[in-house]
């Protein structure tokens, strides 16, 4: 059993308030901001290993255009502009499986590909490799738990620094219906106490 889609779309995003109009001593709006603009393609092919595992992969490719970014002018203020076109292309593929005594995995691999200067730098800050593993199973009491796995590879800051690769994992319990409809629900994030950082805004 095969499935195979092929999906476009078309977004774009009006700029902000604060993107038009606020000016500080070291911002300056820009009110003749235009529209960022984006269009998705995407390849995507299912197939169904048994009637309870899947997996799955996908090609996309998106592009940006006249997207906000901040240039200095003559005198160190920051002024926004419509001033960068991009593209991100990659793949993604995973594998899905539930048993009927409720025990439910899930694991998923994507990739960025390398593209364009512009766009390397545009995307410096997401990894290129990511994977991901998630099991999961109830248990009495309405209860149930999640286990989270994830990798990261290293990252690129705008300031050319680099970011080493990280594994973090995580636990969820959940009971549902605790009290009408309310659901109660418990994440221990970073699980090991791994030691990583996130790249922050250009900005």
């Amino acid at each position: 059993n095969t499935t195979v889609k092929l999906l476009l779309s078309r977004a774009l995003r009006a700029p902000s308030a604060y993107e038009l109009y606020y000016d500080s001593p070291a911002n300056a709006g820009n009110s003749l901001l235009k529209s960022e603009r984006t269009q998705s393609f995407e390849v995507n092919a299912e197939h169904y290993l048994t009637a309870s595992m899947k997996v799955d992969g996908s090609l996309f490719d998106n592009n940006y255009r006249d997207l906000i970014v901040g240039v200095a002018d003559a005198a160190g203020a920051v002024v926004l502009q419509n001033g960068l076109d991009a593209r991100a292309r990659g793949l993604g593929l995973s594998w899905t499986m539930k048993h009927r005594g409720g025990l439910q995995a899930h694991a998923s691999y994507s990739h960025l590909f390398d593209s364009d200067a512009a766009s390397n730098a545009w995307t410096s800050g997401a990894p290129k490799h990511l994977a991901k593993l998630n099991v999961g199973r109830p248990l009495p009491f309405g209860t149930s738990a999640g286990w989270e796995l994830q990798y990261e590879s290293a990252r690129h800051t705008h300031t050319d620094d680099v970011l080493p690769s990280a594994v973090t994992t995580s636990l969820n319990l959940l009971r549902s219906n605790v009290l009408n409809g309310l659901d109660l629900k418990v994440t221990i994030f970073n699980l090991l106490n791994g030691r990583y950082s996130e790249p922050v805004s250009e900005n």
